[in-house]
């Protein structure tokens, strides 16, 4: 067996245990979710560095990287029509 390359069967097993503990469907793994992983086998202390270390969600880099113009609009709105 081959085991040089991210295949499917590593992709399924993954997505199934993502699925396992994602219990609101929302698509995202919170605190709450994975303290339940393992019958409550991490601590508190384990999940909060495990999400101190994790990045930060993709909107809230967006709406970081937002650059206001000189005029107080949006860059990426500069000249669109309202």
């Amino acid at each position: 067996k081959v085991t040089r390359y991210f295949s499917y069967e590593h992709f399924y097993v993954l997505y199934c245990r993502f699925w396992e503990l994602d219990h609101d469907r929302d698509y995202r793994i919170t605190r709450e979710d994975l303290l339940k992983y393992g019958d409550q086998s991490l601590s508190h202390m384990i999940v909060d560095r495990i999400f101190d270390a994790a990045p930060r969600p993709f909107e809230l880099q967006l709406q970081q990287q937002q650059v206001t113009t000189p005029d107080g609009g949006e860059g990426s709105n500069a000249g669109a029509e309202t």
